[in-house]
């Protein structure tokens, strides 16, 4: 067992050449740098979060390369956006853009090649969006060659039958209920990006699952 203090440098020394210093402590998170010989390999793993410690929130973001999953997150509502920010970073992912209209959101996934373009990995669309419903929005990210694969989370406080049916006909990989209640909103929304981000093996992906 390794005692990490916040008063006191901690560094561990693993064999005569390499060497782990706590550079920073959170909450929730631990800053480490490692010194090592360009020959040594080193990869980036985070483990899980404990639920019972984070408020019900599923594991965090294993993959080694979580920091590159970007994820856009089309929602107009100020309260659910920043619930839903605050359920990725949970999860360690922290690629995450936020846009409020559906125009918005397919000039963002349109600017292929632009600088700063954001090239999604994992796309979360509230079906009520100021300008255009979210299903128009899926069909027209559907219609885009690069993101035909790429997974599409409708989010909604409609539980009706026919309105489910008609996201996942369009397109959409998963259907995801806005509950009245935050704190289940929030670990649905965790669990989902757990599933996509680490559970899951994408096309091109990077960390995610290998088959058996």
């Amino acid at each position: 067992m390794l005692v990490l203090s916040r008063e006191r440098d901690t560094t561990i020394q693993i064999g005569p050449n390499i060497k782990v210093k706590v550079l920073a402590i959170q909450k929730q998170r631990v800053k480490l740098g490692v010194e090592a010989p360009n020959h040594v390999r080193v990869v980036r793993e985070e483990i899980a979060q404990d639920p019972d410690q984070s408020g019900g929130i599923p594991g965090a973001h294993s993959a080694a390369d979580a920091h590159l999953f970007p994820i856009l997150v089309v929602e107009d509502e100020p309260a659910h956006a920043k619930l839903i920010t605050k359920a990725l970073e949970d999860c360690f992912l922290s690629h995450i853009q936020v846009v409020a209209s559906g125009e918005e959101a397919l000039r963002t996934l349109e600017a292929e090649g632009a600088e700063g373009a954001l090239n999604p990995r994992l796309i979360f669309l509230d079906f009520h969006l100021p300008d255009m419903s979210g299903l128009d929005v899926l069909r027209r990210v559907r219609s885009m060659p690069r993101f035909r694969t790429t997974p599409v989370v409708l989010l909604s406080a409609e539980q009706r039958e026919s309105v489910v049916v008609s996201c996942l006909e369009a397109g959409a990989n998963a259907f995801v209920c806005k509950s009245v209640h935050f704190d289940d909103f929030r670990r649905s929304v965790a669990r989902t990006a757990t599933f996509w981000t680490s559970e899951c093996r994408l096309p091109g992906s990077v960390g995610t699952a290998q088959p058996a």
